[in-house]
């Protein structure tokens, strides 16, 4: 077919200008069914992998022998397998469905170039027309959604010959971008249950105007009581684990979040935040979902009954008039507290300070109240103000513990309240309470 080009110098076309004939294009048979199927593993996220994609296509007319089917997927996806060396074309993890099709898909040959496709039919008999045919193939997801005019997935049925036979395309779907260099961290020495600080970074990929920020995990973060201390940063509500705030993000732009006086989880833990933006008509702009790249809050421990006693009180019976003095300056006691865990735990460092008291090996014990047994623990260091030990044994969460350690009172009368300190820690950025 020739399509004709002409120009008139007036709107009554009287008058011709110009003239040109162009060679039309090809009218080919539309496939009745071509598209995808949003599957339990489908995705929209942007540089997240799509695992098992499932391609569907109803064939028109039968498929002959050296007869290929060609698809190819927008720019920004690649289909072929990222262990392939160099001159090999194999498909990302590859399979056929349904399984009534099974019959002749061991005669197809794929192989994947980039972002196309293509299947070969190499068995002797016809595939009938009519037939469903499933491709499944993992890839990954663009950034951001190609453009309008290219965010089609195209498919042709060729011939042995290279003739298009028939052919369809779908709109592919809408890119969520993720956003980038994402940071969450806790300000401050703190711990689980308390008031804490929590700084959050990250670079917008698309514009937006709010954002908001869930925690789910350790469950029990409150934001109700939220306070936000940068400038342009308003909040717009808050309900327990979860915060909207209004916010000018600019795209390619780095973007600092302080929330301030945070209700922290009651148990310690690894944290994991979902994080969304929106743009002025409330449409997803990008997101990061699951983040667990943050800090580990800190579990909590309950020091209750903080004693302070010398070898006599300890034998009262033995010592009925020297166990009524006091502990003296210089002389060696054993302080004890009560201890609860909020997070079980084994194998890990506690760290004890009580200056000005001088801590001693001696006496150092944790003993679980409940079963009456003392918990392993290996003292590695201790003297001066301070004692490390390894705890070998289980830690429960929310049972009773009774901590004993061996000390030296100072001596002269402090200036103030001895403050004590006692964490545990397995070796990472924050102690584990």
């Amino acid at each position: 077919p020739q399509w004709k080009l002409q120009t008139f110098d007036d709107a009554t076309l009287s008058t011709l200008l110009d003239t040109a004939s162009v060679t039309g294009f090809a009218v080919n048979d539309a496939l009745k069914t071509w598209e995808y199927d949003e599957t339990e593993t489908f995705t929209a996220a942007g540089e997240t992998e799509l695992e098992g994609l499932k391609l569907r296509v109803l064939l028109n007319e039968e498929v002959n022998r050296h007869d290929t089917i060609i698809i190819t997927a927008p720019p920004g996806y690649d289909l072929t397998d990222p262990e392939n060396r160099a001159g090999e074309h194999y498909c990302n993890n590859l399979h056929w469905g349904p399984a009534e099709a099974s019959t002749f898909t061991s005669d197809l040959e794929a192989t994947c170039v980039g972002n196309q496709l293509t299947i070969t039919a190499n068995g002797l008999s016809s595939i009938p027309r009519e037939t469903l045919l499933e491709v499944l193939v993992n890839t990954v997801n663009p950034t951001i959604t190609p453009s309008w005019t290219a965010n089609h997935w195209h498919i042709e049925h060729q011939s042995a010959v290279g003739a298009l036979i028939s052919s369809g395309f779908f709109r592919g779907w809408r890119i969520i971008p993720q956003l980038q260099s994402v940071q969450v961290n806790l300000v401050g020495d703190t711990m689980a249950g308390a008031k804490g600080i929590i700084d959050i970074s990250f670079v917008a990929v698309a514009a937006a105007e709010s954002v908001s920020i869930e925690a789910p995990s350790p469950a029990g973060f409150d934001f109700s009581q939220c306070q936000l201390s940068r400038r342009g940063q308003t909040l717009l509500e808050a309900l327990d684990a979860t915060i909207r705030l209004r916010v000018a993000l600019a795209a390619q732009e780095a973007t600092l979040i302080r929330l301030d006086n945070i209700k922290l989880a009651p148990t310690g833990g690894q944290t994991q935040f979902n994080i969304i933006t929106y743009d002025s008509s409330n449409t997803i702009a990008d997101q990061k979902l699951g983040f667990m790249g943050g800090f580990r809050l800190p579990g909590s421990i309950e020091v209750s009954e903080p004693r302070l006693e010398t070898e006599y009180q300890k034998l009262p019976a033995s010592y009925p008039i020297k166990s009524s003095w006091i502990p003296q300056l210089g002389a060696s006691a054993v302080a004890s507290f009560k201890l609860i865990f909020s997070n079980a735990f084994e194998h890990q460092m506690m760290y004890i300070i009580g200056q000005p008291y001088n801590l001693v090996r001696q006496g150092f014990q944790i003993l679980d109240l409940q079963t009456n047994q003392a918990v392993p623990v290996v003292v590695t260091i201790a003297g001066g103000g301070s004692l490390q030990a390894r705890v070998e044994g289980l830690i429960h969460a929310d049972r009773i513990y009774s901590l004993s350690v061996g000390v030296v009172a100072p001596q002269a009368v402090p200036a103030s309240q001895p403050a004590w300190r006692i964490q545990t820690d397995d070796g990472g950025e924050l102690p584990t309470a």
